[in-house]
């Protein structure tokens, strides 16, 4: 079986610059770029889907001969952070070895500090080392995974706008079909007051009809929302497309939306004057 999987150079050090956590085996050490031998490390993707456990002591055929895994370490995505694993082999960098290359190679520097002050030490060591090369983009890992994240912000944000839209048509809506009701019932609610309804009684008849409508509209929208949510699952990240918690959350906001744009017409429906209305 032929695996796919991409291939990525490292130095000694690249695991514990980056906090990946050696999951079996162990990290390249400084004999692993200057001696003879030929070892690999593996992701958790690549272990999972083409190795037998455990992964360490198997051996993988390459271009120039068969090569041990010594190690297994845990999965990173390098492009977008919504990507999904795939399948990574380390092979460590040997810098004397004759025709080595590296195409666009990526510095990684683990600081104590803050690491946005050593931009102008890096570019000052990498400009005495050789003056044709210049470091094309110097980012905080923070920066970077935030910027990877642009994508997935503006679509929260354009489903924040419309959602604020759609719960504000939905109080607009609800408060005008109650002050419609309210008012086409006036002659009911009279006779109701005439009979010895209190203001409290006829308010809380107008809310628990007000208080149904919506829970009848949250019970097929949450429906909907349950049913389709796994759609909306590409668009989000560290999140199910099913979250109870803001399931939950946005029940109750429409809730307290209803409820407040309720109470005109509950107060209205309460001072209803039954002498007018039956006259």
């Amino acid at each position: 079986m032929s695996a796919h999987a991409g291939i990525r150079v490292v130095s000694p050090g690249y695991f514990a610059a980056l906090g990946l956590r050696v999951t079996e085996g162990r990290a390249f050490v400084e004999e692993d770029s200057r001696g003879p031998a030929e070892v690999l490390i593996v992701n958790r993707t690549f272990a999972r889907e083409y190795l037998d456990q455990p992964a360490v002591g198997a051996r993988l055929p390459t271009q120039r001969g068969t090569r041990e895994v010594v190690g297994v370490v845990d999965d990173v995505t390098y492009g977008q952070v919504t990507d999904r694993p795939q399948p990574e082999i380390y092979q460590c960098v040997k810098p004397a070895e004759s025709g080595f290359a590296i195409w666009q190679p990526s510095l990684v520097v683990r600081t104590t500090g803050d690491p946005r002050r050593i931009g102008p030490l890096l570019r000052a060591i990498v400009r005495e080392q050789d003056p044709t090369l210049v470091l094309e983009s110097v980012m905080t890992m923070e920066e970077r995974v935030w910027t990877s994240l642009s994508q997935p912000r503006l679509y929260a944000g354009l489903l924040m706008a419309f959602a604020l839209f759609a719960v504000s048509i939905a109080g607009v809506g609800l408060f005008g079909v109650l002050s419609y009701s309210v008012a086409q019932r006036s002659r009911e609610i009279g006779v109701r007051t005439s009979l010895g309804a209190t203001p409290g009684r006829i308010a809380g008849m107008v809310l628990r009809q007000a208080m149904l409508v919506t829970a009848v509209g949250l019970v097929l929208g949450l429906g909907i929302s349950a049913a389709f949510g796994r759609y909306l699952a590409r668009l989000l990240y560290g999140i199910t497309g099913i979250d109870p918690l803001a399931l939950g959350t946005v029940g109750a906001a429409l809730f307290a939306v209803a409820a407040i744009a309720c109470l005109v017409p509950a107060r209205r429906a309460a001072s209803v004057d039954p002498v007018k209305v039956l006259r």
